[in-house]
């Protein structure tokens, strides 16, 4: 087992098991968890234990309150205002009853030449979606960030419910939501061919 420490907000657990090693990336939180926590995240990990899972969950999300206290949204980006994307997103496909908040993520640099780059996030648990803050460009249209926004929110509404194992992130019927989207090709011809230029940016 190769274990990391993170203060990853975005992603408290993660893990998968590569040429006979487990490797598992935890949150600090769980440094000072009950040894029953503790326990329950070990047979999460190791077995996909739903019951563990949950009171996984129920404590990440007791813990990620008091993190999210010190946490700033920015909405305003210089080009682009997330909350009124948000907004209109909201009211298009979700007849305005989402609650989630929004906020540009931080600026990352790579050590190296990149390939791919995640435009998106969204924490169950906080309820907070990231979006990457090199869309904020003039260049950038705002239907490609509605699009990024919109797919984050399905994640809130494919979320598994109590009781129920991990599903897939992106199922069919979370796709088949997702080409709802009125300028979905669009988008995502636009992401494709531009891909280059954000990855520079």
């Amino acid at each position: 087992v190769v274990l990391s420490i993170t203060d990853n907000q975005t992603s408290m657990v993660t893990h998968e098991l590569k040429d006979g090693v487990l490797h598992a990336r935890v949150h600090h939180m769980f440094l000072g968890a009950p040894a029953s926590i503790q326990n329950a995240l070990v047979r999460y990990i190791v077995d996909t234990d739903a019951d563990a899972g949950w009171k996984v969950d129920l404590y990440i999300e007791q813990n990620t309150k008091t993190l999210n206290k010190r946490q700033v949204l920015r909405h305003d980006g210089r080009v682009h205002n997330l909350t009124a994307i948000y907004n209109e997103v909201n009211a298009r496909y979700f007849e305005g009853r989402l609650s989630l908040k929004i906020t540009w993520g931080r600026a990352y640099r790579a050590r190296g030449p990149r390939k791919s780059m995640r435009l998106g996030s969204f924490n169950y648990h906080s309820g907070v979606i990231r979006v990457n803050p090199a869309l904020d460009r003039k260049w950038v249209p705002r239907y490609v960030i509605a699009l990024v926004v919109y797919h984050e929110m399905l994640h809130y509404e494919f979320a598994p419910k109590k009781g129920e194992k991990r599903r897939c992130l992106h199922s069919s019927a979370f796709q088949e939501r997702e080409a709802q989207f009125k300028r979905y090709k669009q988008a995502l011809a636009w992401e494709q061919k531009n891909l280059p230029r954000l990855l520079r940016s």
